[in-house]
């Protein structure tokens, strides 16, 4: 009869540690992955600086127009 020490050194040694390490860098490309698309989505639903300068110009000419209105109908 094998003593205690012999029989747990019989048992064959499996680690979880490899998956995990192989599992780990998959898990996190995906999570980067993730990450990029959804920054890139956000950034494309953002207007442009052009079209931010377009808007602002827009609501000046706006502005303006309803100034001279007012002027025209006190005047």
């Amino acid at each position: 009869m094998p003593t205690t020490l012999e029989a747990v050194n019989t048992i064959p040694q499996q680690s979880a540690y490899p998956q995990a390490a192989e599992a780990l860098p998959a898990a996190s490309a995906e999570k980067h992955e993730k990450n990029i698309e959804e920054t890139t989505e956000k950034i494309r639903e953002q207007p442009s600086s052009e079209a931010q300068t377009r808007g602002r110009r827009l609501m000046f000419e706006e502005e303006q127009e309803e100034k001279r209105n007012d002027t025209e109908k006190k005047g």
